[in-house]
């Protein structure tokens, strides 16, 4: 029979022994956490989200089918000016002829309908054009009563009313800026139903038609 202090010593062993594998067994599943713990620490920071992520655009994109249409063009309205643009009027082909338009009554003074600024294309001879822009203010008889610009023969001047009928106008064109001008030329003006003034003048043989400006 075991006396009561070789019980103790025995029941102190075995109380010993438990505590010992017991403490061994916590160190092994410590050990276990910090193993995988320092796994999972050495991934980069954020790795587990962005393959989910990307896990979840494949599977996404395998959902999602493919097409080849292209996105509807929308088309953007031009817009365009209405502002009102004078038009240059287009010239005859060839020389124009004087219209067979009676000159009327003599008159002391420049007709109303002449009055205004007027633009046009003068053909001198046969095959020479050049513009021509007047502007007439009205006179009597040897007075001033408008001028006369040659822009692409670089010359100009004044016209003093020679005679005035209901139809007709003559007058003296006398050049004060000479370029390739002939410094004193009879102008005719006539009236032509139409509204356009016939434009001539002698010796060189030119003629054109005036269209009114606005």
């Amino acid at each position: 029979m075991i006396d009561k202090k070789t019980a103790g010593a025995v029941t102190a062993a075995c109380v010993l022994v438990a505590a010992i594998i017991g403490f061994i067994a916590n160190v092994v599943t410590v050990a276990d956490f910090f193993d995988r713990k320092d796994s999972a620490d050495s991934l980069p920071v954020g790795s587990q989200i962005v393959s989910t992520s990307v896990k979840a655009v494949d599977e996404q994109a395998e959902r999602t089918p493919v097409t080849s249409e292209r996105a509807p063009v929308t088309t953007v309205p031009t817009l365009t000016a209405t502002a009102d643009v004078p038009t240059v009027p287009v010239p005859p082909e060839t020389k124009p002829r004087q219209p067979a338009i009676p000159q009327g009554q003599a008159v002391p003074s420049v007709p109303e309908k002449f009055i205004g600024s007027w633009f046009g294309i003068v053909y001198q001879g046969q095959v020479e054009t050049y513009p021509v822009e007047v502007v007439i203010a009205g006179g009597s008889s040897g007075a001033k009563i408008g001028t006369a610009d040659y822009p692409t023969l670089g010359c100009g001047g004044r016209w003093e009313l020679q005679a005035a009928w209901e139809n007709k106008v003559r007058a003296t064109e006398r050049i004060e800026y000479q370029g390739n001008c002939v410094n004193t030329v009879t102008i005719d003006l006539l009236m032509q139903p139409d509204g356009q003034l016939f434009y001539s003048f002698r010796g060189v043989e030119g003629a054109g038609i005036l269209h009114r400006q606005p």
